[in-house]
């Protein structure tokens, strides 16, 4: 595994923590940086804690994908921000809005195809004919599913047409 320790998503640095002579300063109840009393029930810890907890959620949004990509596929030839320039880029050229879920597809399709190249070299490598005849199997079972995420991200953009219905007929 190529990534460093420093890079993996468990290790997000904490946001600062204001020292007593800041909290002084901002007087009791006050954010860090924040305009005004903390609403009733959420003291300074509190308050820290969830910026806290919500800079990892950002992490794991943003990040977490990019460092799992350099661990399955970057083969340690790239890093975790390599992967992260190379799926904001895809999400970018894909034009996909602040939905979450399509951006989670196009997220899937990029580990798909990677690992499904991956799955090709290896296949490529493989001596015994059962050899290849389980990785050619496994390649064509992504490749399937890999067109079936690709026509569900269509059908949610609107650029595909859904696919007609069944009727069902009410017995009795």
């Amino acid at each position: 595994m190529a990534s460093k320790k420093s890079e993996h998503p468990g290790n997000v640095p904490s946001p600062p923590r204001p020292s007593g002579a800041d909290q002084e300063r901002q007087g009791p109840g006050q954010p860090a940086g924040g305009p005004g009393p903390l609403p009733p029930g959420l003291n300074a810890d509190k308050h820290a804690r969830a910026q806290q907890a919500a800079a990892r959620g950002e992490a794991i949004r943003d990040r977490l994908v990019s460092v799992y990509l350099a661990d399955a596929v970057g083969g340690g030839q790239f890093s975790p921000a390599d992967f992260e320039a190379y799926l904001a880029g895809l999400i970018h050229d894909a034009g996909v809005p602040a939905d979450p879920v399509q951006r989670m597809l196009v997220e899937q399709l990029a580990f798909v195809h990677l690992r499904l190249v991956a799955l090709h070299l290896e296949a490529s490598r493989v001596k015994t004919p059962e050899g290849v005849k389980v990785y050619n199997g496994a390649c064509a079972r992504l490749m399937g599913e890999f067109r079936r995420t690709a026509l569900a991200l269509s059908e949610m953009r609107g650029k595909a047409p859904a696919a007609p219905r069944l009727k069902l007929a009410q017995a009795g």
